[in-house]
């Protein structure tokens, strides 16, 4: 079975991973197919990246051009990986503002901790 490599679970970043993994399971059932299951864990990194970057824009650090191509192809990644999970528009709203409260509360812990 494909699995990401394990993180140590005490973490900021394990528990985004594990926050998403759960929104999305949630969103799909607890039953997920192969393809639902590489999806979420997708989804997972994709948004533990752009928690990455959401932290240092936080912290009013300086991104390079790489940094900014980065973040606008880890968001459209992340958005195409919604849309195959089966988001659709009517309900982007509020599983969006879910995930974008969870990536948001991660970047704030991240610079309260700094």
């Amino acid at each position: 079975m494909y699995k990401l490599a394990k993180l140590d679970g005490r973490t900021r970043e394990a528990a985004l991973i594990r926050r998403v993994r759960e929104e999305l399971l949630a969103h799909v059932g607890q039953r997920p197919t192969i393809t639902q299951r590489l999806l979420i864990d997708r989804a997972a990194i994709l948004s533990l990246r752009l928690a990455q970057i959401d932290r240092r824009i936080f912290a009013d650090e300086t991104l390079t051009i790489l940094d900014n191509n980065q973040t606008v192809a880890w968001q459209n990644a992340l958005t195409r990986v919604l849309v195959a999970l089966g988001i659709h528009k009517e309900e982007a709203a509020p599983a969006m503002s879910g995930l974008a409260s969870v990536l948001a509360e991660f970047a704030r812990d991240d610079v309260a901790a700094e």
